[in-house]
């Protein structure tokens, strides 16, 4: 998984994380694996599924400002 920073159109890698060599990736049944990595609608986490009904959570970090116009514009 890989964490990028996008700003006026330039592109950066922030992170890398790789699960390779966890347990569930060296012992876990890879033959029925079908990975799926979701984000929650603010984007503030990601979670990777992993073999063996396993999961890999990656907080996400954002500025308040990014945050603000979607809590402006919530129900009250």
């Amino acid at each position: 998984m890989a964490l990028l920073e996008w700003s006026r159109g330039d592109v950066a890698t922030v992170s890398l994380h790789t699960y390779e060599r966890c347990l569930q990736m060296s012992m876990g049944d890879l033959a029925n694996y079908n990975p799926m990595l979701r984000t929650d609608p603010l984007s503030r986490i990601a979670v990777l599924t992993l073999p063996e009904d396993a999961l890999a959570i990656l907080p996400l970090l954002q500025e308040q400002t990014e945050l603000d116009p979607y809590y402006e514009n919530l129900p009250q």
